[in-house]
This record gives C-alpha cells, structure tokens and sequence, in this order.
C-alpha cells in the first residue's frame, strides 16, 4: 500500500513539473553591438514584463551571458515566452521560444554606432 501512494505521489509531481520550469537561457551576442536590455512576456501580449533581466549587466559582441526569468508555468505544457533583446544602437531582436527545449538564443546583424 505505501508503495502505491509514493508512487501516485511521484507520478503526480512528475505531471506537475512537466508544467513548470526554470526558463534560463544563454544569450550569445555574434552582433556587432553591445545588448543592454532582455525582457520577457508570456507569449502573444501587447508588452514585455518591466524586469530587465540583464539587470545592470551588458552583453558585449563575441559574448554571452545566462538570463534567468524564473520559473515558467504553462498551462497547456509548452513553456513559451516571448523575449526580446535590445541593443544600444538601438537594435531589436524578438523571438518567441520554448523554454523547455531551446537553452540558446544567438544573436546576429545589429547597427554600427554612428
């Protein structure tokens, strides 16, 4: 009987993390500008959440840094955010991907400052 119900409780706190995951991520700068900025949004939103997750930090060409959203739920199991990079020339790249699977999200072309 024990066996039984660790078993189910296994079974459903497997159900429940296959929901929820920590959405870190690396994000490889191959551009030619320095990135300032990466916000997040659950996907399919009008805006980005406020919290720059690169903080006080900056991401120089040729480098990459870990950028950690927290834990991300999904209802439906397919752990997607929006995110979107800016660079300091002004530069925007925006990608919607699954946390879950994708770890790496590189970033290419960008603006020469003037």
């Amino acid at each position: 009987m024990l066996k039984k119900i660790i078993a189910g409780a296994v079974l459903a706190i497997s159900a429940v993390a296959a929901f929820a995951t920590n959405g870190a991520f690396v994000v490889v700068n191959e551009s030619v500008e320095p990135i300032e900025h990466v916000y997040v949004s659950p996907p399919n939103r009008s805006q980005y959440g406020r919290t720059d997750l690169l903080g006080n930090r900056m991401i120089p060409p040729g480098s990459q840094a870990v950028v950690d959203p927290g834990e991300v739920i999904d209802a439906e199991g397919q752990c997607l955010l929006d995110v979107i990079a800016v660079g300091v020339n002004g530069s925007k790249w925006v990608r919607q991907f699954n946390v879950c699977t994708t770890t790496r999200w590189t970033l290419t072309g960008g603006k020469y400052a003037l």
